[in-house]
């Protein structure tokens, strides 16, 4: 919601600034960029100037960093958690721990502290659900699709 609140405030300037570029867009975004472009909705940067961010903005670009990083299905974060409990194979769920320290490698160095503390998490054994015993019902596995759909929306592509 901050996300695409803050884009319809961006704030257009004739003058780039200086210095600062935002490299780093949620996918959903550059998908609701393209929506409120399309029903003239969002501001246009003037010849040779720019668009500046609003601070609901950067709140919005904030919480999709943070909540993707939250899925991503590794170690002890909620996207791990999801993962255990969706996955039975102990190798799955260590692949897809270093897949996720791969994929924030690949983005850029940005990331490089979050995929140390994931590594280092890893390290650890996870304590387990409460109830390992019972499978997952059918609207777990369904929220499961959502969460993947989620972490999707947010992750960020290079612009």
């Amino acid at each position: 919601v901050f996300s695409a609140i803050g884009l319809l405030l961006l704030i257009p300037s004739p003058i780039s600034p200086q210095e600062g570029t935002l490299e780093l867009m949620p996918l959903s975004w550059i998908l609701l960029a393209r929506f409120f472009t399309s029903l003239n909705l969002l501001p246009q940067a003037p010849a040779g100037g720019v668009l500046l961010l609003h601070p609901v903005t950067w709140a919005g670009w904030a919480g999709m960093i943070v909540t993707m990083l939250n899925l991503l299905p590794a170690a002890m974060l909620d996207g791990g958690h999801v993962a255990r409990s969706a996955l039975a194979n102990e190798k799955a769920r260590l692949v897809l721990t270093f897949a996720s320290v791969a994929l924030l490698l690949f983005v850029g160095t940005e990331f490089m502290i979050m995929a140390f503390l994931i590594v280092f998490m890893s390290m650890f054994k996870h304590p387990g659900p409460l109830d390992d015993v019972s499978g997952l019902s059918r609207s777990r596995k369904l929220l499961t699709l959502v969460l993947i759909v989620v972490f999707v929306l947010a992750f960020p592509v290079r612009v």
